[in-house]
């Protein structure tokens, strides 16, 4: 069992000669490059790699010797669909993101209620439509737009404001 003084080295070195030339090749076990990453963003870059908030300290939870550490306050890395600096960038810094996701801080929903808000910003619900062929699109910022909610004959494609009071006439 391993205790935090003890040394454990993560260099192999592997070395062949072919046709008279030596070669040296240099592995290290990816899971103990967390330990010196001194930052969030820095280590949730590594998908391999978690950030103890109250400790600020990145690790690996595939290692032994942080068997059920700092479970309470773990900020893992998540896949927002961004790069890998952004999504680090947003897991590191999640509270108040939801907040973005509101086009009126008094709003009750995030995306107009018709969306998910993922790393502050808000992903519009598809609508499956099985009935027309045109294609129904919510879309916009907070997703308070879409082509289907107005039905008079002055109607084109869209996009109409949404307005959830009028759903309820």
């Amino acid at each position: 069992m391993l205790r935090k003084t003890t040394i454990v080295s993560l260099l192999v070195l592997i070395s062949f000669v072919e046709c008279g030339i030596q070669y040296n090749l240099f592995s290290i076990n990816e899971k103990w490059v967390c330990g010196v990453k001194s930052s969030c963003l820095d280590c949730l870059q590594l998908p391999h790699c978690s950030w103890c908030a109250s400790e600020n300290k990145c690790f690996s939870s595939k290692i032994p010797l942080f068997d059920g550490f700092c479970q309470n306050d773990t900020v893992l890395s998540q896949d927002f669909g961004l790069s890998l600096r952004k999504n680090a960038a947003c897991a590191c810094s999640s509270s108040g993101l939801a907040s973005n996701c509101r086009a009126d801080p008094d709003d009750a929903a995030d995306c107009s209620g018709r969306g998910t808000c993922q790393c502050g910003r808000c992903v519009c619900n598809a609508v499956p439509d099985s009935d027309h062929v045109n294609i129904k699109t919510i879309s916009g910022e907070y997703c308070e737009f879409d082509n289907f909610s107005c039905d008079g004959p002055d109607c084109k494609d869209g996009p109409y404001r949404w307005n959830p009071e009028d759903e309820d006439d």
